[in-house]
């Protein structure tokens, strides 16, 4: 396993990819760390190899493999949610979402699901998930906020009137 990981950090990003998936395939605790630090120094760069025809990305590769790997990632990954680093946040989510991890308490959820951009959930989870969309009003993400906006809107919450007029000034 250890000769695996130190082909994580080869140039080549096919390699990077196949060892990625080998890892995940080998279904070793192990390799959660390695996996997870490689993901995180990656987090919200393009990985996808444009001169290999099969389009390898490494990024998907690191994913996947964490999903592959199960129910023992989840507890690392559910440390990443406290990540700095929104894209490091993002993905532990994604790879959470994919091995079916639901946050328990309705606080937790409102986050999880903005970090998905699951805006319909936010919706379901109803006046609970209006503060924390509240504040993705004011994300650099272009995206983040629209999908926000829509969302308080459909929830017809009054506490989003005044913030959802104010993103009317916004380009």
């Amino acid at each position: 396993i250890l000769l695996v990981v130190a082909c994580l950090d080869e140039k080549d990003p096919s390699v990077r990819s196949l060892a990625a998936t080998a890892l995940g395939q080998l279904h070793d605790a192990r390799a959660i760390a390695p996996l997870i630090a490689h993901l995180a120094e990656l987090a919200g760069k393009d990985t996808t190899d444009e001169e290999n025809s099969a389009g390898v990305n490494v990024h998907d590769s690191l994913r996947n493999a964490l999903t592959e790997l199960g129910e023992p990632a989840i507890k690392p990954l559910l440390e990443c949610l406290k990540d700095t680093n929104v894209h490091v946040q993002e993905d532990a989510a994604d790879v959470l979402n994919q091995l079916h991890y639901l946050p328990p308490d309705t606080e937790r959820k409102a986050a999880f699901f903005i970090l998905l951009q699951s805006w319909d959930k936010l919706i379901e989870l109803g006046a609970p998930a209006v503060a924390p969309l509240l504040g993705c009003l004011k994300a650099e993400d272009t995206s983040r906020r629209q999908g926000a906006a829509l969302a308080l809107g459909e929830l017809g919450d009054k506490r989003a009137v005044d913030p959802l007029i104010a993103c009317l000034q916004d380009d």
